[in-house]
């Protein structure tokens, strides 16, 4: 559960077919930039989403990281497979 500094309880996804389809959409969309451009303009877009809606990025990134591992963290999961496989053949 994600909590702002207003202790709001904001909604979050751990449907995996939402996350990846953002996923992919997001990943598409990098490919006409440059490495360093697009990891610094996610990073500055992250931290301003995180202001934004007032939550910790640290705790987000957290709980993100925990999603990844639990939910997604099967080798044999074809969408994270092709996810990869673009990213590495595209990035």
């Amino acid at each position: 559960m994600i909590i702002n500094k207003k202790n709001e309880i904001l909604g979050f996804s751990s449907n995996p077919k939402t996350i990846k389809k953002i996923a992919i959409n997001v990943t598409t969309l990098l490919q006409d930039y440059k490495r360093g451009d697009f990891i610094v303009a996610l990073a500055v877009l992250w931290l301003m989403i995180c202001e934004r809606f007032e939550v910790d990025p640290i705790r987000v990134m957290s709980f993100a990281n925990r999603i990844k591992y639990e939910t997604f963290g099967h080798k044999h999961d074809s969408q994270l497979r092709a996810i990869k496989d673009y990213m590495d053949n595209e990035l």
